[in-house]
C-alpha cells in the first residue's frame, strides 16, 4: 500500500526544480493511468478509482490514509539523505532525525567528521559527493554559495516566520544579496570561564579587568597553585585564536577591525588590538599559559583545562559549561565548579558568531531534502521548533538562534543546571558578531592567516606590529 504523507510546508523552489517536479508528477500521473489499464493495484483503497479520489473533499480520505500507515511512513521508496556535520553532538541528534524520518519519510544518514572539518567538507564538496545538508562556521555560507556548491535557502523555502524569530544580527550576517543563505545552528558566543575551586584557593574573585586578571594569574603560579593558571584558546584549529584575539581586543575598546562599508582592514593600528596581543606575549613569556595550547585543537586544550588544574579558560558557552559541569563521570574534576564571568576588560564585550545549517545544491534537488534543512535549522512539520529547542537548547545547551526558544521556560530550567541564565543574557548582550567582512569568499582563508601571523608573533618570529601588518595586508589584496 502507499502511504500518503501530508503536505510539507510551502517552499519556494526554483524555476528547473518546479519544473522538474511538474515533469515527475506528470510521469507518475501517465505511469499510474497505464497500470491500472493493465488491472495493476496502484495502492488505492479497493473501489475508488483515481478520478474519484481526485474528487474527494481530501481531510477526511487523507487522515484515514495515514492512519493505516503511520504518518509519514512514505512507503518503501522514501529517499536517503545525508546530514553532514562535525562530531560534536551526533549521538544526540540520533532520535530526532527518526522524529524526521517519521515526519517526510526520508532516511537520514549522518556523515560526522571529528577534525578538520572545513578543509576535509570543501574536498568532498568540490568533488561532488551527494551531501544533502551540511554545517559550517561563520563565512563559509557565502563562501560555498559562491562556489557553486549550496543554494540559499530562501530559494528553497518559505522563511516568513524563521526571519521574524531569528535574532536580527544573525540574520543579518546570513543574508547575502538580499536572501537568507542558511539557517542558524549553534551559537557561538566566546567566554571567559572560571574554576570556582582554584581561584578560590587564592583568594580571587572574577578579575574584572585584564591587569587584575595578570595579577591573579602570577600570584596562583608564585604560590603553587596553579602551574599553567590561564588555559585561552590559541589554537589554529578552526582558526579560533583569530576570534578570541578578535573578541579579547573587543574587550578592551577596539573598534570593528573592518570598516563596515569599506571592508578595508584597520585593526592593524588600532591601540586595543596591539595591546592585546602584547599583553598575550606577557602572558607567554611569564608562563602562564601551557605550552601545547598553540599546538593542541580546541577539544584537547578543552582537556587541559578539564583536568582541574587552572583557573582560567575560553571557549564557546555550549562547549564548556554544559559539558564540564554536568559530565560528573568523565570530568569529576570540575564538575559543577566552572563558573561564567563577564568578560575582563574596559567594555566586558566578547565576539559572537554561529554556526549555520547549509543546503547543498543536490540537496536542494532531493526529495525532502529542503524540508531537512528546515528540520535541522528551524521548524519540523508542525513548525515547531523542535531541533533549536529541545535537541541545541536543551540537551547540547547549545545558544539557539531564535529569540523565542531563548524564552522558553523549559530552556530556563535545563540553563540553570549548569550556568546563570541572567549573567549568559548580559553577557550575550555585550557581544559582537563581525560584522559584512564575514560574507566575503576569502574571510576563512584571512582567519586562516591571520592565525598562522598572531602564533608567529607570540613565538617571538615577528613582532606584532609586523603580525598584524602582514595579516592587513592579505586583507587588503583580497578587496
Amino acid at each position: 500500500m502507499i502511504c500518503l504523507v501530508a503536505p510539507s510546508a510551502p517552499r519556494l523552489g526554483s524555476a528547473q526544480m518546479t519544473i522538474r517536479r511538474r515533469r515527475t508528477a506528470v510521469q507518475a500521473t501517465r505511469k499510474d493511468r497505464t497500470q491500472m489499464d493493465k488491472g495493476v493495484h496502484t495502492g488505492l483503497p479497493r473501489g475508488l478509482s483515481r478520478r474519484s479520489f481526485l474528487g474527494v473533499g481530501g481531510a477526511a480520505l487523507v487522515a484515514t490514509a495515514l492512519s493505516a500507515c503511520g504518518r509519514g511512513s512514505g512507503g518503501g521508496s522514501a529517499a536517503s539523505l545525508t546530514y553532514h556535520t562535525p562530531s560534536f553532538g551526533v549521538e544526540q541528534i540520533t532520535p530526532y532525525l527518526a522524529t524526521f524520518t517519521q515526519q517526510y519519510g526520508s532516511s537520514v544518514t549522518t556523515s560526522a567528521v571529528p577534525r578538520d572539518y572545513h578543509p576535509t567538507t570543501e574536498t568532498r564538496l568540490r568533488a561532488g559527493t551527494d551531501l544533502t545538508v551540511v554545517t559550517c562556521d561563520d563565512g563559509y555560507p557565502q563562501k560555498w554559495l559562491k562556489e557553486g556548491w549550496l543554494v540559499a535557502v530562501e530559494d528553497a523555502m518559505d522563511l516568513s516566520k524563521i526571519k521574524n524569530d531569528m535574532y536580527p544580527s544573525l540574520l543579518e550576517s546570513v543574508t547575502d544579496g538580499g536572501k537568507v543563505v542558511a539557517l542558524p545552528g549553534n551559537g557561538l558566543t566566546k567566554v571567559m570561564v572560571f574554576n570556582e575551586s582554584v581561584l578560590g584557593a587564592g583568594g580571587f574573585d572574577p578579575a574584572d579587568d585584564w591587569e587584575e586578571f595578570f595579577t591573579q594569574l602570577t600570584a596562583l603560579k608564585r604560590a603553587g597553585a596553579a602551574q599553567y593558571p590561564f588555559v585561552p584558546m590559541w589554537t589554529k584549529a578552526y582558526s579560533l585564536i583569530t576570534y578570541f584575539a578578535i573578541g579579547d581586543s573587543y574587550s578592551r575598546g577596539a573598534q570593528e577591525w573592518f570598516d563596515p562599508q569599506t571592508l578595508s582592514p584597520r585593526y592593524q593600528d588600532d591601540p586595543a588590538v596591539i595591546e592585546t596581543i602584547e599583553f598575550w606575549r606577557r602572558m607567554w613569556a611569564a608562563e602562564l599559559v601551557p605550552p601545547d595550547v598553540l599546538t593542541a585543537d580546541h577539544n584537547a586544550t578543552l582537556e587541559i583545562f578539564a583536568a582541574g588544574n587552572a583557573a582560567y579558560f575560553q571557549h564557546n558557552i555550549s562547549q564548556v559549561l554544559p559539558v564540564l559541569n554536568l559530565d560528573t563521570t568523565k570530568y569529576a574534576n570540575v564538575a559543577g565548579k566552572i563558573k561564567l564571568m563577564m568578560y575582563p576588560g574596559a567594555t566586558h564585550e566578547c565576539l559572537t558568531g554561529s554556526n549555520w545549517v547549509c543546503l547543498t545544491r543536490s540537496g536542494a534537488e532531493a526529495e525532502n531534502g529542503p524540508d531537512l534543512a528546515r528540520f535541522l535549522g528551524a521548524l519540523d512539520r508542525d513548525d515547531t521548533y523542535l531541533i533549536p529547542t529541545r535537541y541545541r537548547a536543551i540537551d547540547l545547551g547549545v545558544e539557539p538562534g531564535y529569540a523565542p526558544v531563548f524564552d522558553d521556560p523549559d530552556v530556563t530550567a535545563k540553563w540553570s543546571t549548569f550556568s546563570d541564565p541572567a549573567l549568559v543574557a548580559e553577557q550575550k548582550s555585550k557581544s559582537r558578531l563581525l560584522g559584512p567582512v564575514i560574507q566575503q569568499s576569502w574571510f576563512t582563508e584571512w582567519l586562516d592567516r591571520t592565525a598562522a601571523e598572531l602564533q608567529n608573533a607570540l613565538l617571538g618570529r615577528t613582532s606584532v606590529k609586523e603580525a598584524l601588518a602582514n595579516s592587513a595586508s592579505f586583507a587588503q589584496e583580497q578587496r
